[in-house]
């Protein structure tokens, strides 16, 4: 099962961190909340059951849904510049945003943080959002990081299982134009796979404007992945092949 959090409870925050820790020590623990991350996780297996007689899925959407409706009049905190007092129009795509959980959840067995699920994380990964700039034209982006499963758990397809549910999450919310991140280059099969695509030629620029980091920096031997989700894709896509890319997530999380 898939759980998806915006505030990750404390338990579930532990095992996070400790597998993070374990995979990337020395580094920087959590995410800019400036990204709106959510965090993403697959249980192994042995997690508590959920709240009897209600499909989890559904619940969460249903309880996101009724979230998102309070808020719409409020403020947003969302990513792709939310802001209070949204028109009808903008609380409506709110609230679609916000069944985007129930929808993935009736595909992919997905649970929020409202369904309570406990037990062992699997494997998690963590999607930040930001609004980019390229030929002219604003693109909302969100980018896969921290992608890591548990050691004793490797080699049983639970990586690739969260990523293709991440990447259903992505394609079902109407905020996200583009998804797009880097990865070490011997693991652009295991991202192609979960259907995202690889884009030659393309650098992401990280870091900051004054520090920057970008995917082609010596030393480093990265792909950039990508799946677009614009009412024209190809065009799309060529806008974004064979770019210099200006990212720049800030000093935290610094390359996607």
């Amino acid at each position: 099962m898939i759980g998806v959090y915006e505030v990750l409870p404390a338990g579930v925050a532990a095992q996070v961190e400790a597998l993070e820790a374990a995979a990337w020590p020395g580094a920087r623990p959590g995410h800019d909340p400036a990204l709106t991350p959510r965090t993403v996780v697959l249980w192994d297996g042995r997690e508590a059951a959920t709240e009897a007689g209600t499909a989890p899925g559904k619940r969460a959407g249903r309880r996101a849904q009724d979230a998102a409706g309070q808020r719409a009049g409020a403020v947003a905190g969302q990513p792709a510049g939310a802001v209070a007092g949204q028109p009808a129009g903008e609380a409506a795509a709110a609230g679609r945003r916000a069944g985007v959980v129930g929808a993935a959840g009736r595909r992919a067995g997905v649970v929020g943080a409202a369904g309570r699920r406990a037990g062992v994380v699997g494997a998690c990964l963590t999607l930040l959002r930001k609004e980019i700039r390229l030929a002219g034209a604003t693109y909302r982006a969100a980018g896969l990081s921290a992608v890591v499963t548990r050691p004793e758990l490797r080699g049983r397809g639970l990586g690739g299982r969260l990523v293709t549910a991440a990447r259903e999450l992505l394609a079902a919310d109407p905020e996200v134009d583009v998804a797009l991140f880097s990865c070490d280059r011997e693991l652009t099969p295991f991202y192609e796979a979960a259907g995202f695509e690889r884009l030659p030629g393309t650098v992401l620029l990280g870091g900051t404007p004054a520090d920057p980091l970008p995917s082609d920096r010596p030393g480093f031997d990265k792909s950039v992945l990508a799946a677009f989700f614009t009412p024209d894709p190809a065009a799309t896509r060529a806008v974004f092949t064979a770019a210099r890319i200006p990212l720049y997530p800030g000093p935290v999380d610094r390359l996607w």
